[in-house]
């Protein structure tokens, strides 16, 4: 029987390969069909670990080991495998004892880069930081998970220069100084340095600076017109305007302006018919993203139109069934033409209405409404819907009354003017009575006695 030694092989990694994190080691091993492999020897920068991971299979053994790069040895607070250059070594054994049952070494040199493991424990990314109250500094910190020949960690605010930071335990800290940086968003950016290059992150805060009290500027400007009113204005902030809002007196806010922008532009308009004749309150806020600022612009309205019924001009000699015309005479002393109002008329307890007037400024107008008249004898009053006057408090103020109006009977024989000529017959009869007895006695008794 011919005895033969075994080899032993590492087919991954192949030599000078980097290698990190969790990392497969695999080979194999080839023997005499007669003889069968009983140990693999694995072999990392001298320390022996055992390989159990194998598949026989008729002359050759197939083995693999799962090689954890990133394993931290507590005893002496470093990495177990430190980035660098390490040495594989292995070899394997058969049954035979006749000493030639070990194979020769099978041996590769790979280099372990891992990355640091570390990030931001403090500020988290969009934090906001209210340094406004007690002392400006603000503690950065960075835990470390995994050092891998981690020298050192520096921190950048913003386009500064590099500060160093300070590491206790497995977290470097630092201590900013708030007051050097003004409100707004800061970018924090740690750089951690080792042999083989550098690992960074980056978080954006937003700072409440203790040295900036400065609220937005608001400058804002009225226009009042017959259509209603209009404010408009602008906003400017050191950092940015988040949103301006407007409202009319205790009327709920309303939004006008959201732009994130350090100057924004604004404007709203209410229309005529939200403003009553008074003093009206504008209130403006504008916020930064921390602080608002107020403002109250006070718009005093006065009458826009003043509408008043000045005469309502009543038909004369009105008879039933007769179709006659009122003249209702409207004054505007307002500055501005009235919206389209109706005039409304009341005959009795008969209503007619003119729908859609409208009333120049500084005028007066003659609205003519007609009727078919019926007998008896009518109230007459007249009123404008809607009206604007000083006194919204009485609803009677647009209420013109003049008086009332009698329509005669129709009749149904003679003369349609109900004239009694009855009385003339009577008078003739009368007359002629009073001519036959002044006659009479003329004759018989005017003649004088001849003696």
């Amino acid at each position: 029987e011919v005895l033969t030694k075994p080899g032993i092989f590492i087919d991954h990694p192949i030599g000078g390969e980097i290698v990190n994190g969790t990392y497969p080691i695999s080979g194999r091993a080839e023997h005499d069909c007669n003889n069968t492999i009983q140990e693999i020897e694995l072999w990392i920068d001298g320390n022996k670990l055992t390989v159990t991971d194998t598949t026989p299979t008729p002359g050759i053994v197939l083995w693999g080991f799962n090689w954890n790069t990133t394993l931290y040895d507590p005893g002496t607070g470093k990495d177990k495998y430190p980035n660098g250059p390490h040495n594989i070594g292995v070899r394997c054994r058969n049954s035979n004892p006749s000493g030639y049952d070990t194979s020769d070494w099978c041996n590769i040199t790979v280099t372990v880069v891992n990355v640091p493991v570390l990030h931001f424990q403090h500020p988290e990314e969009g934090e906001f930081v209210d340094q406004t109250e007690g002392l400006p500094l603000y503690k950065v910190e960075v835990k470390v998970e995994s050092f891998h020949d981690l020298t050192g960690v520096k921190l950048r605010i913003d386009n500064g220069p590099s500060q160093g930071m300070t590491l206790m335990g497995n977290t470097f800290s630092y201590m900013l100084d708030t007051s050097k940086y003004g409100d707004g968003y800061h970018t924090l950016r740690y750089v951690g340095e080792y042999g083989y290059g550098e690992v960074s992150e980056a978080v954006t805060i937003l700072l409440d600076s203790p040295n900036e009290d400065s609220l937005p500027t608001i400058s804002a400007s009225y226009e009042l017109t017959d259509n209603g009113l209009t404010v408009q204005g602008t906003s400017s902030d050191d950092f940015m305007v988040e949103w301006v809002k407007l409202r009319l007196d205790d009327n709920p806010w309303i939004i006008v302006n959201q732009s994130g922008e350090n100057f924004t532009r604004f404007d709203h308009f209410w229309s005529r018919e939200a403003l009553t004749p008074d003093t009206h309150s504008i209130s403006i806020k504008a916020y930064d993203g921390f602080d608002s600022e107020d403002k109250i612009i006070w718009v005093p309205v006065g009458l826009l139109y003043d509408l008043t019924i000045k005469e309502i001009i009543l038909p004369t000699d009105v008879t039933e069934d007769d179709w006659v015309n009122f003249t209702v005479v409207v004054e505007n002393t307002g500055p501005y033409a009235s919206p389209p109002v109706n005039l409304i008329l009341r005959i009795g307890r008969i209503m007619r209405t003119e729908d859609g007037i409208t009333i120049p400024a500084n005028s007066r107008q003659d609205i003519e409404i007609s009727w078919h008249a019926s007998k008896g004898n009518h109230s007459i009053s007249a009123e404008i819907n809607p009206s604007q006057k000083n006194d919204e408090t009485d609803p009677t103020n647009n209420v013109y009354t003049d008086g009332n109006l009698k329509v005669k009977e129709k009749k149904a024989d003679g003369p349609s003017d109900g004239f009694d000529y009855s009385m003339i017959m009577i008078a003739a009869v009368i007359m002629i009575i009073l001519g036959i007895a002044a006659g009479v006695s003329f004759l018989f008794g005017g003649k004088k006695k001849v003696e």
